[in-house]
């Protein structure tokens, strides 16, 4: 099981409170599986002070994938397994220190609106 917590940054004129980060927490990562996030507002706040109270890693783009559920996205834990153990040395945790990944908003974003994008072709393409 995980915990999900979003990192709020103040921008604009107005001053508005707007997702920056999101922050997957969990004691036991399955890193040889897929890890399937329910992206499903609203989420828990969590400050500037609390993000690296634990070993964390940032998740690139790249890593995170389309599922055919709606609001959810995969994340690539064997990949990111196989990328830390070539930089070992440059990291000063093993992978199984890890409790915390950390995601941009725009990365899931992108990766959400893919899956809208791909049904809008494929209803397209049935007609």
């Amino acid at each position: 099981m995980y915990n999900i917590n979003v990192l709020y940054e103040y921008t604009g004129e107005a001053y508005c409170k707007n997702p920056v980060w999101v922050l997957v927490e969990s004691a036991d990562f399955c890193w040889n599986s897929m890890l399937h996030i329910d992206i499903i507002a609203p989420f828990a706040y969590i400050s500037y002070g609390e993000l690296f109270d634990f070993p964390a890693i940032n998740i690139p783009a790249h890593a995170l994938v389309r599922t055919q559920v709606t609001n959810q996205i995969g994340i690539n834990l064997p990949y990111i397994k196989e990328e830390l153990h070539k930089t070992q040395s440059n990291f000063a945790h093993h992978v199984l220190d890890i409790t915390r990944l950390i995601l941009r908003i725009a990365d899931i974003e992108d990766t959400l609106e893919y899956i809208i994008d791909w049904r809008k072709q494929h209803e397209f393409a049935a007609r």
